[in-house]
């Protein structure tokens, strides 16, 4: 697994003077997350936790999780699930398998 104390978000804040404007912002190295999930799946094939109650079946950046805390949404709260889905599937990019 990666370095758990790594710089996971990186802000960068530029001035733009003839707009009079700063312009912020904020990225994630996703590389060493995607390391982790493939060695988690490979050494946890099907994702299921040992007393098979419960599967992963995916992870969000956490760019995307601070986003929506921003616009006031909180996708770890119970019952926002299909909203979460919802929002992801929105996203350009991004493809979902579904279990």
């Amino acid at each position: 697994m990666s370095d758990p104390w790594r710089k996971v978000i990186d802000e960068t804040f530029a001035y733009d003077y003839d707009a009079k404007k700063v312009h912020h912002k904020r990225t994630e190295d996703v590389e060493p997350v995607l390391d982790d999930l493939r060695l988690e799946a490979h050494l946890n094939p099907g994702g299921w936790n040992k007393s098979k109650t419960w599967k992963k079946v995916g992870s969000i950046p956490l760019v995307i999780l601070d986003q929506w805390f921003a616009e006031g949404f909180n996708a770890l709260a119970p019952g926002n699930e299909k909203e979460v889905i919802r929002r992801l599937e929105a996203m350009p990019k991004l493809t979902l398998k579904h279990y």
